[in-house]
């Protein structure tokens, strides 16, 4: 017995069949699994890389399963969009059909408006109607959704990279308010000057008007009739009456909301529409909010009393901004232009100038948006009102709703895509 266990040369023979037999085992384990590393044992560094292989796959492969459904929903939307588009196509063919007067009678284009009416039916019920499982998608409930408070405040919009803003929202504070292009000239329009045949010329963004006076009129009749052809025109340059300006000065001081003040001034000439407007309950209400009563806005609105007294041409860009111009020439110097028949541009506007939340915001005419790689990046707002200090005149908030889709589009955590759908409604 002794003899068999301390039989050295069997004892060898017993200890190499074992590590054949593992080396064997490993080798077929190995076979079949397609993998050299299938336990600890066959090296610990080596396994820790393996798992973090096989983990960052999987994510790779559940990444690419992501991309797809999220590729499937962003084409469901697409193909909503087409329809939208397709009916705006169509709404612009009968508009341009409707504008063929000479052949179209009354039916014709009421047919037309109804048409028109449907189609915009329609993509109000394509906005809501559009849905990718139960999330819609052209209803406005996939993106960035803002709610002002301030009498002459309006959201206009925001992107996937803005912040929420909590209950409280983005405090709003304008140190300058828009302005718009504007020239009043030195010399009065007079009778003596309507009967010299006096010319003026106003060019903006390649359209041009030749207005010549009239000989013998008034210069209230002058005024109108300079003020029409303008209109008639649709040129970007209006001619602001004496009136208009008593009128906007005074509504302006008051802080009355803007889209009261437009009704308002958009009608001052017209006495019986004036009424209207001025009798409307929205607008009585908001006249007595701010301390203005019907007939302050009537004295102010009130023509001149004497149609032959002289007036001073004040003419005025419809769009607000450093960047709109125009240019003037006339006949007599110093009545719109400095010098006799020698054009001048007129470019004095300026940007509104502001903070968001305590950032400086970018300024755009009457637009206000949040600077980059702040909270309220990719906001905008519209400040129609005129107050500004320098120090920052808080205007209002805007509170900010953060809905935009998120898409987990990589294998690892944080990358992911984000991306918005505005509200696509008529």
């Amino acid at each position: 017995m002794m003899r068999i266990k301390h039989n050295i040369a069997a004892l060898n023979a017993h200890r190499n069949l074992v590590n054949n037999n593992d080396v064997t085992n490993k080798t077929l384990q190995r076979l079949s699994s397609g993998m050299k590393i299938n336990q600890a044992a066959d090296g610990p560094a080596s396994l820790v890389v393996s798992e973090k292989l096989r983990a960052q796959i999987g994510g790779l492969r559940q990444a690419i399963d992501n991309s797809e459904i999220g590729i499937a929903m962003v084409q469901t939307a697409e193909g909503a969009l087409n329809e939208v588009s397709a009916s705006l196509v169509t709404m612009r063919q009968l508009a341009v059909h409707a504008a063929n007067e000479a052949v179209n009678d009354d039916e014709m284009l009421h047919a037309d408006q109804e048409e028109i009416n449907n189609i915009l039916g329609m993509i109000d019920r394509i906005s809501r109607d559009a849905q990718y499982g139960k999330k819609h998608l052209l209803d406005g409930s996939r993106g960035a959704n803002g709610v002002t408070s301030g009498a002459n405040l309006e959201f206009v919009s925001a992107n996937e990279q803005t912040k929420g803003s909590g209950l409280g929202g983005y405090k709003i504070e304008v140190v300058e308010a828009a302005t718009r292009s504007k020239l009043t000239g030195t010399i009065a329009l007079t009778n003596d000057i309507i009967d010299r045949g006096e010319q003026i010329t106003i060019e903006e963004d390649g359209k041009v008007i030749t207005f010549n006076t009239l000989r013998g009129e008034t210069v209230e009749a002058n005024l109108n009739a300079l003020k029409k052809t303008m209109a008639d025109s649709n040129i970007a340059v209006e001619l602001v009456l004496p009136n208009q300006q008593k009128l906007e000065s005074l509504l302006e001081d008051s802080d009355l909301r803007s889209s009261i003040r437009h009704r308002i001034v958009g009608v001052h000439n017209n006495a019986d529409a004036l009424e209207e407007v001025l009798h409307q309950e929205d607008v009585a209400t908001a006249l007595r909010e701010v301390g203005l009563n019907a007939e302050d806005i009537r004295t102010a609105a009130a023509n001149i009393t004497d149609s032959n007294e002289p007036q001073f041409i004040t003419l005025r860009h419809k769009d607000y901004g450093s960047d709109p111009v125009f240019s003037v020439t006339s006949t007599t110097a110093g009545l719109v232009a400095a010098e006799s028949d020698v054009p001048q541009d007129i470019k004095n506007g300026r940007d509104i100038a502001g903070k968001i939340q305590g950032e400086v915001a970018f300024g755009k005419g009457q637009v206000l948006k949040g600077g980059a790689f702040t909270q309220a990046d990719g906001l905008e707002v519209i400040y129609t009102g005129s107050k500004g200090s320098e120090s920052g005149e808080f205007v209002g908030s805007v509170t900010v709703t953060q809905n935009s889709m998120l898409f987990q589009v990589g294998a690892n955590s944080g990358q992911t895509v984000t991306h918005g759908i505005r509200e696509i409604t008529s």
